[in-house]
């Protein structure tokens, strides 16, 4: 259900889901397959993070098949819900699948407010228990590369053992990244020190929360430069088959909205609720609907169409 003006409340939202749920309407992982042949679906997927080894799970409709080689330095791709429990039953003989309405809860459990969650009917080296995607990669870039480097490690096109020639050199794959951010996109070359925190004295209480500040920057903050690292390194990887054009539309609105919100906006974020206030809600619409952002829309449209407003490709990629 999208809301609308005037905004829908949470008890109409609850009725909508009771009369159409996501298993009656085989909106399921298993249901919306991207191979299956009768009709594929594009690919999704939600990211969470294992309790246990604190590793990426997909919560997607498709399953990167990992290698048997016992070479402990090779690189495996993660593991989904579909490869892992795919072939499990339930005690009454159904196989397990999972309502995408619970896989974007088990994709943004809060801490400490969502129970972690796990599979009773799993095999004990499978029962993992499930907590907050953020955990790992809170942009959900690290999921998305993947799938397009193995996309591509596996494209006939692209790996042809004809030697590549002016004449018959294969097309570059055309790539458009969209990536929705909730605050301002983190620049390469800011400041070591935010401006909100820059002068801010040190004292006992710093000391005591700087394990606990240390740990949610390295987890939250930097997550945008490692993952902006490793699109270079696949643009590098692929650097005359791939043509990777990235948009990022972000919130940098910090101006009261009419109504006004209370407490009032000071910080460009807009919020990360299950529950949106109405006020909050219209600040999201503001924030989307500011000019810059608009203007990239407009951007990825006619980037999509003929390509003729796309960015310079590869813009992670180091110069060569």
């Amino acid at each position: 259900m999208r809301p609308k003006d005037p905004h829908v409340s949470h008890a109409d939202v609850v009725v909508s889901q009771k009369n159409a749920p996501d298993q009656d309407q085989a909106l399921t992982l298993s249901r919306l397959r991207i191979d299956d042949p009768q009709n594929p679906f594009p690919a999704f997927t939600m990211n969470t993070t294992t309790v246990e080894g604190g590793k990426r799970f997909l919560l997607s409709n498709y399953s990167i098949q990992r290698q048997t080689d016992p070479n402990p330095l090779l690189s495996n791709p993660t593991y989904s819900f579909l490869s892992v429990y795919g072939g499990v039953k339930t005690p009454a003989g159904e196989y397990v699948d999972l309502p995408l309405a619970t896989a974007a809860q088990l994709s943004a459990t809060f801490p400490y407010v969502s129970s972690a969650s796990t599979l009773k009917v799993a095999r004990p080296e499978d029962a993992v228990h499930f907590v907050d995607g953020g955990y790992y990669d809170n942009d959900g870039t690290v999921s998305a590369i993947e799938f397009i480097r193995y996309a591509l490690s596996q494209s006939k096109l692209l790996h042809s053992d004809a030697k590549p020639s002016p004449g018959n050199a294969p097309p570059a794959l055309r790539i458009l990244l969209v990536e929705i951010r909730n605050s301002p996109d983190n620049t390469a070359n800011g400041p070591l020190v935010g401006g909100q925190d820059q002068g801010m004295p040190w004292n006992v209480l710093s000391q005591v929360v700087a394990p606990l500040e240390g740990f949610w920057s390295a987890g939250h903050e930097s997550v945008t430069g490692r993952n902006r690292n490793a699109l270079g390194l696949l643009e590098g990887d692929f650097h005359d088959r791939l043509v990777l054009q990235h948009f990022v539309i972000d919130d940098q609105a910090t101006a009261h909205v009419d109504p006004p919100c209370v407490p009032p906006k000071s910080v460009a974020n807009d919020p990360l609720n299950w529950y949106l206030t109405p006020c909050q809600q219209i600040e999201v619409d503001n924030s989307a609907l500011q000019q810059y952002n608009t203007q990239k829309y407009n951007n990825v449209q006619a980037c999509y169409q003929n390509g003729s407003s796309c960015p310079h490709a590869n813009q992670e990629e180091p110069p060569r």
